[in-house]
């Protein structure tokens, strides 16, 4: 997969709808200096500024430029390449996005004097034409930060677990524990509130904490032989279970892992991360992204997100039958961070016989992707991630 030689200037058409389009080509081939045409628009000096702006945010140094073409005038862009001919330098014209007329007008300067031609295939690669070659990306993959800027949003840090504490230890622990929450599905909220209850009264550094005997006796907890908890210690959630007069003393191998066990989607979270990190179709994979929106200030969670090539997977991850709101909530979160490169997933692992029938036909509608765990083994899982992530890259 060879890099092109350096190009001293793309043309392409401007488009106003999609950001990752007007990215594509310069990602790619760094060029030094960039020209947007455009048929119509309110406020192209406008439109520049922000163009300029959103190449230094993910590390793009070039000089960005508008120019205004008539539509179906072929003319008129053959006469702007050959008046600018001198001061373009090297120059190549990228196809992706592009209308008719400069797909005719890129083939008459081609035939005339060939140049560089590049366009993004249907799979997703990215090639020179006529070659066919797939050029490699001059600043490499997309990040799941650089990503969510093209769409003016910001990562501003990551919920309860951090990108350090993703090792292999947890999410192999991740796997036993949603086989528990699997099968206790029920019993695991109220053991979840239990412990929650009681280490929200511990010390913050506690790795020992008293499950006192009222709590446990409000969210059903006994370290009975057999029961949810002693499962948990089997498991290598807990490193410790002591029954005494008061309660249940419970140790925790770490800080991290007491976090998570105060929390009653993280593990399905984890369980979606290592899925989507194992299929091999994603080039970064994020959790628990606190993202902030910079045009109206608003703050979003994001559970789990996904770049392959200019896409973005969000996915959504729900402990019980999500609702319509949940469903609604993600197609616009979808939208707003480009339709037409971002794949929306719901992922549920509903409680006992719930039924998803009626919200999937809603997910259908509005084109977010369901799965239910309960009908997925872990191979399974990693398998739907590598479908979806393929169409993702592809651009379907």
């Amino acid at each position: 997969m060879p890099n092109p030689s350096p190009v001293d200037t793309l043309l392409e058409m401007y488009d106003a709808k999609e950001p990752v389009i007007n990215v594509t080509g310069a990602w790619h081939l760094q060029p030094r200096s960039i020209v947007f045409f455009y048929y119509e628009l309110e406020n192209p000096s406008e439109e520049r500024k922000q163009l300029a702006q959103l190449f230094n945010r993910i590390g793009l140094r070039c000089n960005v430029r508008m120019e205004k073409l008539e539509r179906l005038d072929v003319q008129d862009l053959m006469d702007w390449v050959h008046q600018h001919e001198s001061e373009l330098g090297e120059y190549a014209i990228e196809l992706t996005g592009g209308d008719d007329q400069m797909l005719f007008t890129a083939g008459v300067c081609y035939a005339s004097q060939p140049c560089r031609l590049y366009a993004c295939r249907p799979d997703g690669r990215y090639i020179s034409l006529p070659s066919g070659e797939t050029i490699r990306p001059g600043k490499g993959e997309f990040t799941v930060d650089q990503r969510l800027m093209l769409n003016d949003v910001t990562l501003d840090r990551h919920g309860r677990l951090t990108p350090q504490d993703l090792k292999q230890p947890l999410l192999q622990l991740a796997q036993r524990m949603i086989t528990l929450q699997r099968k206790h599905s029920r019993q695991w909220t109220d053991h979840t509130q239990c412990i929650q209850q009681c280490v929200s009264r511990a010390d913050d550094d506690a790795l020992t904490v008293l499950l006192d005997r009222d709590t446990c006796r409000e969210n059903f907890v006994t370290a009975d032989k057999g029961k949810l908890l002693m499962q948990m210690l089997r498991a290598g959630a807990l490193t410790k279970v002591e029954s005494c007069a008061e309660g249940i003393y419970v140790t925790f191998p770490s800080l991290v892992i007491r976090d998570c066990l105060c929390d009653f989607g993280v593990w399905l979270e984890i369980t979606a991360y290592d899925a989507m990190v194992s299929c091999g179709q994603f080039d970064d994979v994020q959790l628990s992204c606190v993202v902030r929106w910079e045009n109206d200030k608003l703050v979003n969670e994001l559970d789990v997100t996904g770049t392959a090539g200019m896409g973005l997977m969000l996915v959504s991850c729900k402990t019980c039958a999500p609702d319509l709101k949940a469903v609604a909530e993600l197609n616009v979160l979808g939208d707003r961070l480009g339709s037409t490169r971002t794949r929306t997933v719901l992922l549920s692992l509903p409680k006992g016989v719930e039924r998803l029938d009626n919200i999937r036909a809603r997910c259908d509608e509005m084109g977010v992707k369901l799965a239910d765990l309960r009908q997925l083994t872990r191979d399974g899982l990693i398998d739907f991630f590598r479908r979806e992530g393929a169409a993702l890259r592809a651009g379907r």
